[in-house]
């Protein structure tokens, strides 16, 4: 289970709603919890679907707008007090800064790693022709390649 990191909820009096919603912030994901006379509605997003956080300041209370990347439907908590709606946000951007991120650095990495293999194949089918032509002996050949496979590591 994911730990809860921050928990903010609508002011009932300036909504003028009897129920709260609530915006609960775990380590993982976002729950945006809300309840009318007979429906409960509870919306999960992790962090790697949301596009991004908006928010809409006013002069005591803000509006808070998450977008996912499926399109679907926005996370939008109403009516929350300035301060509280500041602090998810900041919580919300780090969140998908971080997730982001690594996604990119790993995607990046991979494809470092595909082009290395990629370049090393080719410079050993060279190797192979140069063999093969007599321009290059075995022991050389095998002296070479042993260097390129320790570069690679």
């Amino acid at each position: 289970m994911s730990n809860l990191i921050y928990e903010i909820k609508t002011n009932k009096i300036r909504a003028g709603a009897i129920f709260d919603t609530i915006l609960r912030i775990h380590e993982d994901f976002i729950v945006l919890w809300s309840r009318h006379w007979f429906t409960v509605n509870e919306y999960t997003i992790t962090y790697k679907h949301i596009v991004r956080a908006h928010l809409i300041k006013r002069i005591f209370f803000s509006n808070l707008q998450i977008m996912d990347s499926t399109g679907n439907e926005n996370a939008i908590i109403k009516h929350v007090w300035n301060s509280d709606a500041i602090k998810a946000k900041k919580l919300i951007d780090q969140k998908i800064n971080l997730v982001h991120s690594s996604e990119m650095n790993r995607k990046e990495l991979e494809s470092r790693g595909v082009a290395e293999i990629d370049n090393l194949e080719k410079s050993l089918g060279r190797l192979k022709e140069l063999v093969a032509k007599g321009r290059l002996s075995e022991k050389e050949y095998e002296k070479r390649k042993k260097t390129m496979l320790g570069n690679m590591k």
